[in-house]
């Protein structure tokens, strides 16, 4: 049982500590003044930023501590989530990131100052755990993604486990924080961001009592952080080629089921169109798409389950060629990156065509001699990136798939369902899973 699905009882509540707010500041936050000056000038330029493009209304501000521990946990829909809750608490925040990521020459630089700290990608990372204590410890706010990862379609997550016995064990406080227009400012598959307020409410902080079981702790902050995208009260929005990046998530028409057939067109870059059957829609802000010409309205929810349906279970694209050939998927042209976490740095395995199997993932070069061979049971976990990226964990390496334009959605999902089988999970209990 997942602890979102725990009832509380109607009477059980954390303990809201009101006098937080009033607690004195410490000279540079407790930080040194060199790291304290970094992180205002980062904060100056996203406050530009926060305040001219994303327009944030911030809403629950009145309780919030000014200094000391504190653990801020939230909802994960966009890039910039980091920064859009901390505007409103104007204090140093501290957030794990990939520490690839910290070691680009200026974003990295500037994600420092925001305060991030190096995690290695897919991997319990013992040391970043390590830092994360040190830094409630030493009376800092940490910012946490219980869900792990940003969401897709707009549909919340579920939390990960691990979080409560956390929380109990350090008697942490918490700040609660909804992000909730920030999926329609962002779409995690978009190429393009739209102009729409970023609209955050915060909730505590709150304190849990010796009563309260690390499960029902977890039940209570997927209760808390639970978001469901919705337009801003206020402000105007709009969106220019809102249709770009979508066929990534949606990879296949929802009414023919063409593999890889919908593309946005040229001439209005918010409609889609299926290249196969010839169905277009128009999509807005909220990603739902309305039907031309007869074609059937969706959300974007009920757009991504009808393609879930069509795999079946387990999930096959080409049934046919799955029981002639045993190939599930094929991309030609792809390559198989070898990613170096302690440097900037991507050597490159192998290039050629891809092909997963139910047993393998293999790259072949032009005389169909085998390159690259990985056994499913090897992989120990796979992330879907934007940008048509594709991690794998294999054992201590991690590799990036360069797919040669097809959807990365699609490839992960699959991946990740025969990893699942290959480990000897039913085949037949096995659908689609998320990206």
């Amino acid at each position: 049982m997942h602890a979102s699905d725990l009832t509380l009882p109607p009477d059980k509540h954390p303990t809201l500590d009101t006098q937080a707010c009033r607690e004195p500041v410490r000279p540079f936050f407790g930080l040194p003044w060199q790291r304290w000056l970094l992180w205002r000038a980062a904060s100056v330029l996203m406050l530009a930023l926060d305040s001219l493009w994303f327009r944030i209304q911030a809403r629950g501000t009145e309780h919030l501590p000014k200094d000391g521990p504190l653990f801020v946990l939230a909802n994960h829909t966009a890039t910039f989530d980091p920064a859009w809750l901390g505007w409103a608490m104007k204090r140093p925040m501290h957030y794990m990131a990939a520490t690839s990521v910290l070691r680009i020459p200026v974003a990295g630089r500037l994600l420092v100052g925001l305060g991030a700290f190096g995690k290695k990608k897919f991997v319990k990372d013992r040391q970043a755990l390590l830092k994360m204590m040190e830094l409630y410890k030493a009376g800092q706010a940490v910012v946490i993604f219980p869900e792990g990862m940003r969401t897709w379609n707009g549909e919340p997550g579920e939390p990960l486990p691990g979080m409560g016995s956390l929380i109990r064990k350090l008697g942490a406080r918490v700040v609660y924080v909804r992000i909730e227009t920030a999926f329609l400012a962002q779409p995690r598959w978009a190429t393009y961001p739209r102009r729409v307020p970023v609209e955050v409410s915060y909730e505590g902080p709150y304190t849990y009592g010796k009563d309260w079981s690390p499960v029902e702790i977890e039940a209570d902050i997927a209760k808390r952080i639970r978001v469901t995208p919705r337009m801003p009260t206020q402000g105007h929005c709009t969106g220019r080629r809102m249709a770009w990046g979508l066929p990534s998530y949606l990879w296949a028409c929802p009414v023919c089921f063409a593999d890889e057939g919908l593309r946005p067109l040229a001439s209005d870059g918010n409609q889609l169109s299926c290249r196969a059957c010839g169905a277009t829609w128009r999509l807005d802000l909220q990603s739902r798409l309305h039907g031309q010409n007869g074609a059937p309205d969706f959300t974007l929810p009920q757009a991504a389950a009808r393609l879930v349906a069509l795999v079946g279970a387990p999930p096959v694209v080409d049934r046919a060629r799955f029981d002639r050939e045993g190939l599930l998927l094929e991309a030609r042209n792809a390559r198989v990156l070898h990613e170096e976490e302690e440097v900037r740095e991507e050597v490159v395995v192998a290039a050629g065509c891809l092909r997963l199997h139910a047993a393998r993932l293999e790259m072949t070069g032009a005389d169909a001699a085998p390159l690259w061979t990985v056994a499913l049971t090897d992989v120990t976990a796979v992330s879907v990136e934007v940008a048509n990226q594709i991690f794998l964990r294999v054992g201590t390496q991690l590799f990036r798939l360069d797919l040669a334009g097809q959807s990365n959605c699609k490839w992960g999902s699959i991946i990740r369902a025969w990893v699942s089988i290959a480990k000897g999970a039913d085949p037949a209990s096995v659908t689609l899973p998320p990206p």
